[in-house]
């Protein structure tokens, strides 16, 4: 649900989320598991979203 709003709001962020979702569990899902791949695309994903809060004007 965040997503679909954020997307009304800023479609460039939400689809930022979405290719890091995508990225984690296309590697979660490989033969061959590369968590330095996991840990890059999720450690970007707190900054985003804060960006996303702060999009959609969300309290702390």
């Amino acid at each position: 649900a965040i997503i679909k709003a954020l997307k009304a709001v800023d479609p460039a962020l939400a689809d930022s989320i979405e290719e890091r979702e995508l990225a984690i569990e296309h590697e979660a899902d490989a033969s061959t598991t590369d968590l330095a791949v996991i840990a890059k695309a999720a450690g970007e994903i707190p900054a985003l979203l804060d960006q996303a809060a702060t999009k959609l004007k969300l309290a702390p």
